[in-house]
């Protein structure tokens, strides 16, 4: 495209004259609207606000497993075990980060994220991540290994486990306790023969495990509806830094499979152990676009921390996102650790493999941003995406713009001057 100078001159009625693109007053963008370019936008009005460092805490751009020089922190934080490729990419991005999920593999963990990456605990942490789901964690080949009654045990009732056509049953008798359906359902299990791929079941908490005996094996299990075997694919992990003992504490959001199809939980591990529900699942085969915006209580045992999930720019934890306590007397540290994305318990035990992909990707810790969505209202939007930034005042802003889960062409702009607080700029030209 041509390079642009697109501004609002108004006359004194304030309507727009000398341009087909909306712009608000006082609004410039200068350069040429392509993936990778920087354009600069100024404002008269002077309403961008202040940052202390020009740049976002972290930019994946899709084009390598380091952090982009767009960001102010450049480490490869990923899996070591996971892959650049260009395969499975998003809009204009040339590839994206590719981690395999499947359990037991020697490759399992968090996509990215690590010990060395420890943000201030005493800022607010906005992240927009755009991430691809190759598998289905609601599918029952793709769940755990792992069965437990799904309520509390139902006299009279027939619980099953089923392995290459071989069923495992337990009738529940007068007073049914874990240990009668474990010893049972172990010792028939583990008589099975003829299978394709040998295994081993064991005692598991409530319930019990199965195992294949060649690691990295996939076996496929069903049961009945009364048993929960599901995956647990947790996102968003943030833990206790410096580390709580003996036991640590962390935030997540959790999917729990087939157990719990189309609904998140939020934990906060060990300060208050509850599950906090919300009705949102994780699509498969499709690039996800969302933000997590978190924040840390002031101090330890006050309910006035946060944590926001948004997806396609709706807010789904709406009424359970605020009054939040992240630390108490029992777990004081802050939760400063991030990582993004460990699927658990055994998941993936019927799949060859268990793909997910990381895309563009910005962290930021200040609530000053340039975003771009798809309309000129903010409400109406179903793409908000931050373009990282490389210089700052509050009249001038330099930006890289970000061709992934939106065309650049017609997108429109916002800046971010507090929490939930958004300027409209104007319209990029089509």
């Amino acid at each position: 495209m041509a390079a642009i100078n697109i501004s609002a001159d108004r006359n004194l009625s304030g309507k727009l004259q000398g341009s087909y693109v909306p712009v608000a007053e006082g609004v410039n963008f200068i350069g040429t609207i392509a993936h990778g370019n920087k354009i600069t936008i100024t404002d008269s009005l002077a309403r961008f606000g202040a940052r202390s460092n020009p740049k976002p805490l972290v930019v994946l751009m899709g084009d390598a497993k380091t952090g982009s020089s767009l960001g102010r922190d450049t480490s490869d934080y990923s899996n070591a075990a996971s892959s650049y490729v260009t395969s499975v990419k998003n809009g204009s991005l040339a590839g994206s980060i590719r981690h395999d999920f499947k359990s037991p593999a020697s490759n399992t963990g968090s996509i990215w994220g690590g010990g060395s990456f420890v943000v201030d605990g005493s800022k607010p942490v906005i992240t927009y991540v755009e991430r691809y789901y190759a598998f289905d964690i609601t599918n029952p080949q793709h769940q755990s290994n792992t069965f437990d009654k799904a309520s509390a045990w139902v006299n009279g009732a027939t619980y099953t486990i089923t392995i290459e056509g071989q069923t495992a049953t337990f009738v529940a008798d007068a007073s049914p306790t874990d240990a009668e359906f474990q010893t049972s359902m172990i010792a028939q299990i583990n008589a099975f023969a003829g299978l394709s791929v040998p295994l081993t079941a064991s005692v598991n908490d409530g319930g019990i495990k199965i195992l294949p005996n060649v690691a990295g094996t996939p076996i496929f299990v069903t049961c009945s509806a009364n048993l929960k075997s599901s995956s647990n694919l947790k996102t968003n992990r943030i833990w206790a830094s410096p580390s709580n003992t003996p036991t640590n504490s962390s935030s997540y959001i959790g999917y729990n499979g087939a157990e719990g199809a189309g609904s998140s939980r939020h934990v906060i591990e060990n300060v208050d152990s509850v599950s906090h529900y919300y009705s949102a699942g994780v699509p498969a085969n499709q690039w996800l676009s969302e933000t997590f915006v978190f924040n840390n209580s002031s101090a330890s045992g006050v309910p006035d921390g946060y944590f926001e999930h948004w997806r396609s720019n709706t807010f789904l934890n709406a009424g359970k996102s605020t009054m939040i306590t992240f630390n108490n007397t029992g777990f004081p540290n802050k939760l400063r650790q991030f990582f993004l994305d460990e699927w658990s318990n055994g998941a993936g035990r019927g799949l060859a493999n268990a793909y997910g992909y990381l895309g563009y990707m910005c962290i930021d810790d200040e609530w000053n941003q340039i975003y771009l969505g798809d309309s000129a209202t903010k409400s109406a939007c179903t793409k908000f995406i931050p373009q990282p930034q490389s210089f700052w005042t509050s009249n001038r802003v330099d930006i890289k713009l970000v061709e992934a889960g939106l065309p650049l062409s017609g997108a429109h702009a916002y800046v971010c001057t507090a929490k939930d607080t958004f300027v409209y700029l104007g319209q990029l030209p089509a």
